[in-house]
């Protein structure tokens, strides 16, 4: 929740808060961006959906960043300070063989998204999408997956389906296949985790 830096450009180290995102595309080398401007409760909501969203594969999401490598999604501030548009909601690095990032560092723009009932599950989602990159997922053209660039679907899930890829204006080919199924390609790079309690 405060003031976050990213110190560098170079190799990934979420450790030393390094990122390969920065200095390249324009982007500056060190960044500082702003706290996030919602209140306790919706952050508190949205990492709860990130923990259900993320709970059936073998990670642990937490707050406080470990002292350890680790994976990490800075939710906060807009896009402005990394000198992207402003309607830039996110931004992760993706391997270029769709392999997990052991210690990466993505953006989620937190300010950026609109008040409104849907905050909670926007913020969740654009934090799923993110880390998702980080773990090699490529953007689904399904609207139910948080993979996707597409809205108004409500509450995403990793879907276990065969999707294309794609943004806004159709399909194509994805980063390292046909298609992609985000929750196998999750789940056998991170494994499993907790089945969740019958709602």
């Amino acid at each position: 929740r405060r003031c976050v830096r990213a110190e560098g450009h170079g190799r990934d180290d979420a450790v030393a808060d390094r990122s390969s995102i920065l200095g390249r595309g324009g982007i500056p080398s060190r960044v500082s961006v702003q706290p996030f401007g919602w209140d306790d409760a919706t952050w508190d909501g949205m990492v709860a959906c990130v923990r259900d969203t993320y709970a059936i594969y073998g990670v642990e999401v937490v707050t406080a960043p470990p002292s350890g490598p680790h994976v990490e999604v800075m939710v906060a501030g807009t896009a402005d300070a990394l000198a992207l548009a402003g309607n830039t909601l996110g931004i992760a690095p993706l391997a270029n063989d769709c392999s997990a990032l052991p210690s990466a560092i993505g953006f989620a723009f937190a300010n950026a998204h609109l008040a409104g009932p849907e905050l909670v599950s926007e913020l969740c989602a654009t934090v799923a999408h993110e880390a998702g990159h980080v773990y090699g997922l490529d953007h689904a053209f399904e609207c139910k997956d948080p993979m996707t660039y597409l809205t108004g679907c409500g509450r995403k899930v990793f879907l276990n389906r065969t999707l294309a890829c794609g943004e806004f204006d159709g399909t194509r080919a994805c980063k390292c296949g046909a298609t992609q199924s985000s929750h196998r390609h999750l789940y056998d790079r991170l494994g499993p985790g907790a089945i969740p309690a019958p709602a």
